[in-house]
């Protein structure tokens, strides 16, 4: 102690200095924090490109000894035949489960377990992908693995024909969950059954799909000229850069994919819809067709995105409406999606008794019409603004994310000023700006119902309650009961 003394002095007199500065809260709620500035990172910093064209985002993480590589490019189902249907995801997750030229599929699932290494490959309705998890001790080893998967698949007979199989009995349970069934038929109201983001599977299309169809596809779409690759952890880029130069030697880069991907031609028809089903509780979904950007600096987009989180976000008044102070519904939530390629979606869903559900909807209409009628306040308005900016830095907390966000805007066709453009933009909406935002999207006339329960209970009007009809007061349409392998109508 003697020794420590003179420290240990200094250090009690700064307490009462420090005390004086920041006293205790007296409770959670009465802390307050300076601000942190925070800026998005540089995209610049980690971007390269190989000599084949590949662009390759890397951003180094030696915290753990763990790496990540991902690859994205344009190899989704809009490419695919509509008779094919499946195709573009089956070729996908072959890639993975099916071996390669040079190992068969059980002798590289013991490679990459032997490595502690995780691969996978999926597409969806405008991309595919592939990822890979690894040790960075085994990262060389399992990445010449990846690359042989992505360059050289088997697509073994068996293992094609299982997945087949699997997906073919997958079909029989299509019409078992309300939720999965809700969200079929609300895509078809709002898309229709051609366009491909909502073209449903069916036995035909298993059965037409041929191992030459896989290879055919891959090959056509599963070039070099398509990717953009994303790589974090432990790694040091130049070393990592030139084995990857090496792993794509000799791989020709092909064509672009065809860009973009054809909107839907389809025209929804507003109204109210029902499915029939024996439930306590109706699955409700309530919206419209949402809005589309008309470019990245589309002067529009921020105030519909702030109206998006009042709906659905931070701001919640949708769930405030319908759980917190009414009590009458079980979940609820709400969302405004902008699209990029095509409309977006604005979306109430919500779960209530089905005798509740006319007054649900009501209420959420009533909130639509406040939000025409009404600004925001301007303490509400701040409120969510600054959580919309305050959430940005966890976009980009971990190198993972970095690298995947800075390769979707080169896939995207994004400019990464994007990031750099948010924070001053979502400050700059104001009052009168979600007003007007609300007036152009929150249209009454536009609007589709569709609810998952007992229909007469959902149309009759509860004790003080208006009837669903006359809430919402447009056609009522009974959706037919649909086989859920064929999807076509059942008759009674």
């Amino acid at each position: 102690m003697s020794r420590l003394g003179p420290l240990a002095a200094a250090l009690l007199s700064l307490l009462p200095a420090a005390a004086a500065a920041q006293p205790i809260a007296a409770h959670p709620l009465e802390l307050r924090f300076s601000e942190r500035p925070w800026a998005p990172p540089r995209a610049e910093a980690f971007r390269h490109v190989l000599t084949n064209g590949v662009v390759v985002y890397l951003v180094p993480d030696h915290s753990l000894p763990l790496a990540q590589v991902a690859v994205a490019l344009r190899a989704g189902s809009y490419l695919e035949p509509a008779e094919k249907t499946g195709l573009a995801g089956l070729t996908a997750s072959m890639l993975r489960r099916g071996g390669t030229e040079g190992l068969s599929p059980a002798e590289l699932d013991q490679r990459l377990d032997a490595l502690a290494a995780e691969m996978d490959a999926a597409a969806g309705g405008i991309r595919a992908g592939a990822s890979l998890d690894v040790p960075s001790w085994a990262l060389e080893e399992a990445l010449s693995l990846f690359f042989e998967a992505l360059r050289h698949p088997r697509f073994d007979p068996e293992r094609l024909a299982q997945a087949k199989r699997n997906l073919a009995e997958g079909l029989r349970g299509r019409n078992d969950e309300p939720g999965e069934l809700a969200e079929r038929e609300w895509g078809w109201l709002l898309s229709g059954l051609d366009h491909f983001s909502r073209r449903p599977l069916r036995p035909q299309n298993l059965e037409s799909i041929t191992r030459e169809d896989l290879q055919a596809f891959h090959q056509r779409y599963w070039q070099p000229a398509a990717m953009v690759v994303a790589v974090s952890g432990d790694v040091e880029p130049e070393p990592f850069l030139a084995l990857l130069e090496k792993l794509f030697a000799g791989w020709l880069v092909g064509e672009k994919a065809p860009w973009p991907p054809p909107a839907p031609a389809f025209e929804p028809r507003p109204g109210a819809y029902r499915i029939e089903r024996d439930l306590p509780q109706a699955r409700v979904l309530l919206g419209s067709l949402g809005p589309r950007r008309g470019g990245w600096d589309d002067p529009q987009v921020p105030a519909w995105m702030v109206l998006g989180e009042l709906l659905g976000g931070r701001g919640a008044r949708i769930a405030g409406s319908l759980r917190n102070a009414q009590g009458l519904v079980y979940r609820a939530g709400a969302s405004l999606t902008i699209g990029d390629l095509w409309p977006g979606e604005l979306r109430v869903q919500f779960e209530a008794e089905n005798g509740n559900v006319a007054r649900a909807a009501e209420l959420a209409l009533a909130e639509f019409d406040r939000l025409r009628r009404e600004p925001p306040s301007s303490a509400e308005l701040a409120f969510v603004k600054k959580a919309m900016v305050d959430a940005l830095p966890y976009l980009f907390d971990s190198a993972e994310k970095t690298a995947g966000y800075f390769a979707e805007d080169d896939y995207l066709g994004r400019p990464h000023r994007f990031w750099q453009d948010y924070r001053p933009r979502i400050e700059a909406v104001s009052q009168e700006d979600v007003r007007r935002a609300a007036r152009e999207l929150l249209l009454p006339d536009r609007l589709l119902l569709l609810a998952v329960g007992r229909g007469r209970e959902i149309e009759a009007a509860g004790e003080g309650q208006r009837g669903l009809l006359s809430v919402f007061p447009l056609p009522w349409t009974p959706l037919p009961e649909r086989d859920p392998v064929t999807f076509e109508p059942l008759r009674r």
